[in-house]
Parts: C-alpha cells; sequence; structure tokens
C-alpha cells in the first residue's frame, strides 16, 4: 500500500445500497450479515463504521431513507458521472 494514498473505500460503501440505506438494520444489528459481505469481498472486513453515522441503537427513519433516495435521483438527472463516466451505453 502506497502510504501517501489514503485506502479506497470498501465497494458496499460507495453502492447504491448504502447510499440509499436500504440495509441499515441488517448492517448494524446482525454481525452474520457483515461477515457475509467481507465474505465477497465487499468489505475487508466485518466490522466497521456506518459512513452516515447510525447504530444499532440509531437507524434511519423512513423519511432519511426516502430524503436519500430523492438525492441519488436528483443526482442521476443532474450529475452525468453520477449515471457512470465514460460508460460505453449509447442513447
Amino acid at each position: 500500500m502506497n502510504p501517501s494514498r489514503p485506502p479506497a473505500t470498501p465497494r458496499f460503501l460507495r453502492s447504491l445500497h448504502c447510499r440509499l440505506r436500504l440495509h441499515c438494520h441488517a448492517c448494524r444489528t446482525s454481525r452474520a450479515w457483515r461477515e457475509s459481505l467481507a465474505r465477497i469481498g465487499q468489505m475487508p472486513e466485518a466490522e466497521w463504521d456506518c459512513p452516515h453515522g447510525f447504530t444499532a441503537e440509531r437507524l434511519p427513519t423512513t423519511a432519511a431513507v426516502q430524503e436519500a433516495a430523492r438525492l441519488e435521483q436528483w443526482r442521476a438527472d443532474n450529475m452525468p458521472c453520477a449515471r457512470g463516466c465514460g460508460s460505453s451505453k449509447k442513447g
């Protein structure tokens, strides 16, 4: 690892599933679920801090999940790279 370069953000934390807070309950309360992500290479290990600050005691509300979905839709509509810069998709 290059000491001057910060480690890459794990794959699951960059995923739409995480950004939309779709699995917060399982992520924060189920070690087996977290271990499964580590096993398939989505996370480097089974324990990590939530990038959104949630804990087993403080999970997102339905409103927070809906707000995350609205933000992702706005990003997709207004930021071309949110849809995948350099994709080979032809329109």
